[in-house]
């Protein structure tokens, strides 16, 4: 009950608190998530590689910080358990790509993945359905967007465009 609550209280300020706009190198603020994924990512065994300078962009950082976190924690957690986990965070223009080799999410569920209390994986994975539900939210909070698509091989990749240090928030 404890971690649905915190869940829940992770979704309201996605949603409610103002969104400052700072300009927040993704570097930073993903080698932090990395840190405190860190247990998990070992305990997965998962290969989790950086590839090249991610974008500087205007934001909350607190926000990107629990964005990137969902996603990057998501690409861990829905592993395929006869592959070993790896993960991607790749840079392309203003976009952030989070590559995953894992479980995937079928074309016909990937919308509904964004909803409240979806679980489209069938329950492999702890979780109550709110992680990519707040990660929308933040993401239009900040006028961007939010994508997934197939990774080639087998896998889900989590495109995020958020504006850069020439534009602001929407």
């Amino acid at each position: 009950m404890r971690d649905l609550i915190d869940a829940l209280l992770g979704y309201a300020r996605a949603g409610s608190a103002p969104v400052r706009a700072l300009t927040v190198p993704l570097d930073a603020v993903v080698e932090e998530v990395l840190n405190d994924l860190d247990p998990q990512i070992v305990a997965a065994g998962a290969r989790v590689r950086v590839a090249g300078p991610l974008p500087v962009v205007i934001g909350d950082p607190v926000l990107l910080r629990q964005l990137l976190q969902n996603l990057i924690g998501n690409a861990v957690k829905y592993r395929d358990p006869d592959r070993q986990a790896r993960v991607e965070i790749v840079a392309d223009g203003p976009a952030v790509r989070i590559v995953d080799h894992g479980l995937g999410i079928p074309p016909e569920r990937r919308e509904e993945g964004f909803g409240m209390f979806a679980r489209v994986d069938g329950a492999v994975a702890a979780g109550h359905g709110i992680g990519l539900s707040s990660c929308l939210r933040i993401v239009e909070r900040h006028g961007g967007t939010i994508a997934i698509e197939d990774t080639p091989g087998g896998g889900a990749t989590v495109t995020v465009t958020l504006p850069g240090k020439e534009s602001g928030p929407g």
